[in-house]
């Protein structure tokens, strides 16, 4: 599939009223700033939570969504959360001399990911956690 730009931009503002998107001065670098979830995933390792992994949907076409894996082992008491936002935002590098019109696959895009960066809610959707694996008030 390929998108101008433009489309591009638009898939990206659809899902929700928050997220938004800038042009550096010059246009040569794209700001893309989007709402989605995530669900952090922690092991109980050396005697406390420690989280292993981070998962998030909804930040499509930018990025694909993850599945929750939650990695049971039957040992290793873990648990998982998630957050009732998680907000990600892109600096693309785009391409020199290019011309309204132009198309460019999912992949051209997100490889003009030059930086990013994130940061999510401090309280857990839900009032709290999801166990897996363990008792609900397991302290090691």
């Amino acid at each position: 599939m390929e998108v101008t730009l433009t489309e591009f931009i638009e898939e990206c503002m659809s899902e929700w009223k928050y997220n938004e998107y800038s042009f550096n001065e010059d246009r040569s670098v794209l700001h893309i700033c989007m709402r989605g979830y995530g669900d952090s995933i922690e092991y109980w390792q050396f005697g406390c939570w420690q989280e292993c992994d981070f998962v998030t949907q909804g930040f499509y076409p930018i990025q694909e969504s993850e599945e929750v894996d939650d990695k049971d082992d039957g040992v290793t008491p873990m648990r998982s959360h998630d957050y009732k936002g998680v907000y990600l935002q892109w600096w693309l590098q785009l391409p020199p001399n290019r011309r309204r019109g132009d198309t460019y696959t999912l992949e051209e895009l997100r490889g003009m990911i030059k930086s990013s960066d994130g940061w999510g809610d401090d309280v857990p959707g839900g009032c709290g956690y999801v166990y897996y694996n363990c008792d609900e008030n397991y302290t090691g």
